[in-house]
């Protein structure tokens, strides 16, 4: 009985003196983003319970806005983590890109703070791929947010799916 206490408390202390843990503070599946429809195409894409892809032969480019709800990550720095397959790794032809917009409130021009795409990693299967994007958090007061993902194949023998989008913060 004592060794198994001995054991609880050394997996207790291993488990609690790892890094930091990150915070959830935003996450969206794909499913739930609107695409944004351009020059009259008819939608490409199919839609599961959270993931969308292309539809049959369809190539091309699908893209979607995720609006990003307002949180408070004070005290963290936020990271992006987007959840997808690219089965071209980081060959050119197929890639999930994101993009991090903002617009500052009372204004129309939008500006790209920041951009990830799965061709910067070489997984072919279902990743998730997490970076760094702010050295602060989002200013809710001042701008409106959103996630610009566009899923591009140029093959239809590609396969590229965006799952889901998340946004983490670490303790500063």
């Amino acid at each position: 009985m004592k060794h198994l206490r001995t054991i609880a408390i050394l997996a207790s202390v291993l488990a609690s003196s790892g890094a930091a843990q990150a915070a959830t503070f935003w996450s969206v599946p794909a499913s739930a983003c609107v695409p944004v429809v351009d020059r009259g195409n008819i939608p490409i894409h199919k839609v599961n319970a959270a993931s969308v892809q292309f539809s049959g032969a369809n190539i091309g480019t699908i893209v979607l806005n995720c609006p990003i709800q307002p949180y408070d990550g004070s005290g963290h720095n936020p990271r992006l983590r987007l959840t997808y397959q690219d089965s071209t790794g980081t060959s050119a032809g197929a890639a999930v890109t994101v993009q991090i917009r903002k617009m500052t409130i009372g204004t129309v021009d939008p500006a790209v703070l920041y951009s990830a795409s799965s061709d910067s990693v070489a997984i072919t299967g279902p990743n998730s791929l997490t970076t760094d994007f702010l050295d602060a958090p989002l200013d809710f007061e001042t701008n409106t947010y959103w996630a610009r993902v566009m899923l591009t194949r140029t093959s239809s023998t590609q396969t590229v799916v965006f799952h889901a989008l998340t946004i983490e913060g670490l303790p500063f």
